[in-house]
């Protein structure tokens, strides 16, 4: 695939493609973005940011709809998460744009996935939720890259998430979510446990999201 220029919105944290998120919007940069976005319908790229620099990989996202406009051009949106792209390069300076960009590349998301780690995975997910008291229906049929559904509601942290965004195959994101979801459920026994013993503090790590 080749390359092209895409409008940047670095934040500190991670959106999988087909999640929804909300935003506030406050800077002028960002809502000359989001202006666009409302009036063209052009979308952009949502990289992490992180200890004063930009992650390689991001998703794509296109604005869902705009809650509310304040008089002051603020605005409280939601956004929708698409495709993941690399940036290969970044533009500073985009003509006539207060925004930067980048030219990027898009992940040629392979959904290749070992059944034995998908069931693991599932079981473990489904596990989880019952120690944290959650529930969370999965899609039936299993949809492709199940990853991306289940990462955003474990509450990780946002490089967590970029080191299941960036990775290919679903195979190898699973591999990798197993792992989170062990720690997890680790967390959510020892925090049971406490409750039971009655000590304070327990509620401490807070684990899937609220969304």
């Amino acid at each position: 695939m080749g390359t092209m220029l895409l409008a940047l919105f670095p934040l500190q944290l991670i959106i999988f493609p087909g999640e929804e998120i909300p935003l506030h919007i406050f800077e002028s940069r960002y809502r000359q973005l989001i202006a666009e976005c409302r009036d063209e319908g052009i979308a952009f790229g949502m990289p992490l940011a992180m200890d004063g620099k930009i992650s390689q990989y991001g998703t794509e996202v296109e604005l869902v709809k705009i809650i509310r406009t304040y008089e002051t051009g603020e605005m409280d949106i939601v956004v929708r998460g698409k495709r993941i792209f690399k940036i290969d390069d970044v533009v500073t300076e985009v003509p006539d744009k207060l925004y930067s960009g980048a030219m990027i590349s898009w992940l040629d998301i392979d959904a290749t996935f070992d059944e034995a780690v998908q069931e693991n995975v599932l079981r473990k997910f489904k596990h989880a939720l019952k120690l944290a008291n959650k529930e969370f229906p999965i899609p039936s049929p299993i949809p492709a890259n199940i990853s991306y559904i289940i990462t955003p509601k474990l509450g990780l942290t946002p490089a967590q998430k970029l080191e299941i965004l960036s990775a290919n195959p679903e195979s190898k994101r699973q591999e990798i979510l197993l792992r989170h979801l062990d720690r997890v459920i680790e967390a959510l026994k020892k925090k049971t446990d406490s409750i039971k013993l009655g000590q304070s503090g327990a509620g401490s790590a807070q684990y899937f999201s609220q969304n």
